[in-house]
């Protein structure tokens, strides 16, 4: 069965989304992980990143010489990496893995004015029977226009951690967004921090 990311992440969709993300908020991103993870004061830790698209944010946390393993399936994500990190190794096809090595330049092409160059449209409905959101997309970037579909599956908060628990990870906190704030009723995220049980068996 093909699900809808096999084909979703191509050229088009990447630079769109490119366009969409301003650089200060991937910095921002790359804080927030740097603190959770303590990354500060302890260089070479071996980090995973997946699905890791482009590697806006592993290009990141390896300037900070942190080695990441970018792992995304779509392949114009693994050309991208090749060309942004010096030695970057990409065997195999779906589920590789890009080895983002320290120190990672930035590129040095200019970001296009948000929603200008790369424009997204969506709309929005929900499947209440399968608790789905459904979003068709409209994606242009020049004279190309593509229109797609998407689905994610709505979770609630408590569904994310009992996922998280049976694979062996324990709760450590839940924030509402960037600057610590917690998780509640509004919140503009829901970005839960869990760590692996030293006990869990390897899956």
């Amino acid at each position: 069965m093909t699900e809808w990311f096999d084909t979703f992440f191509d050229a088009l969709a990447h630079d769109v989304w490119d366009a969409l993300v301003p650089a200060d908020a991937s910095d921002q991103e790359a804080e927030w992980l740097a603190a959770r993870l303590e990354l500060a004061g302890s260089p070479g830790r071996k980090l995973l990143d997946v699905p890791s698209g482009r590697g806006r944010l592993a290009v990141r946390i390896a300037a900070r010489l942190h080695e990441v393993v970018a792992v995304d399936c779509a392949e114009v994500s693994r050309r991208c990496r090749a060309r942004s990190a010096p030695g970057c190794a990409l065997p195999g096809r779906r589920g590789d893995r890009g080895r983002v090595a320290p120190p990672a330049p930035r590129s040095g092409r200019p970001r296009p004015p948000r929603g200008r160059r790369h424009p997204l449209t969506n709309s929005h409905h929900y499947d209440a029977p399968r608790s789905m959101l459904v979003t068709r997309m409209v994606l242009e970037r020049g004279g190309e226009r593509a229109e797609r579909t998407v689905e994610h599956r709505v979770m609630t908060c408590r569904e994310v951690v009992d996922a998280l628990a049976r694979a062996g990870f324990e709760l450590e906190r839940i924030d509402g967004d960037l600057d610590g704030s917690g998780f509640d009723v509004g919140a503009g995220r829901c970005l839960i921090t869990a760590v692996r049980n030293a006990e869990a068996a390897p899956g």
